[in-house]
């Protein structure tokens, strides 16, 4: 997995052999951090102005592991975990506004990072529409939401409720 943060810095998720993250400043062809939690693999990143999530699992368990920035320099804060169910997979992360959405093996969560305390499950919500579906990637354009499931394109709009199907 790859993004970039405000600073201009690669971040740069593996799976194989070892989930490692490093930060790498590209314009200067140096690492400017590596975190090496011994993680399994690394799946999806997504960074906002002063916070980075992590997907990754780790002994076969998903969460989504928070950084801060603070003086231009990010700090690993907490492991957050969006179900009370065990999760297969986390496929993608994406931060809008002040929530932070995780597609899964079961469905997708939003959880708004910025007024809950995110490693209690029960501060997620579960998007009643995508139970038990696989929402593989997540797309945020235009106010709206798009989600590919195995078969199908969803699109939200900022309330998260359902506008329209695009393929099934």
């Amino acid at each position: 997995s790859i993004s970039i943060d405000v600073n201009g810095h690669l971040w740069i998720g593996s799976n194989s052999p070892n989930g490692v993250l490093q930060i790498y400043d590209y314009k200067k062809l140096k690492s400017v951090k590596v975190f090496d939690f011994d993680l399994w693999e690394i799946s999806s990143i997504s960074i906002s102005d002063s916070n980075s999530f992590v997907s990754y699992s780790k002994d076969g368990e998903w969460g989504i592991m928070e950084f801060f920035l603070i003086d231009s320099i990010y700090k690993y804060r907490q492991i957050l975990n969006p179900s009370e169910n065990q999760l297969e997979f986390i496929y993608d992360i994406k931060i809008i506004n002040d929530e932070i959405y995780a597609g899964t093996n079961i469905g997708l969560f939003n959880g708004n990072y910025i007024d809950y305390i995110l490693n209690y499950p029960n501060n997620w919500i579960s998007i009643n529409e995508f139970s038990n579906q696989m929402i593989r990637k997540i797309i945020n354009k235009n106010d709206n939401i798009y989600l590919s499931s195995d078969n199908e394109i969803f699109m939200l709009d900022k309330n998260n409720v359902l506008k329209s199907n695009f393929f099934s």
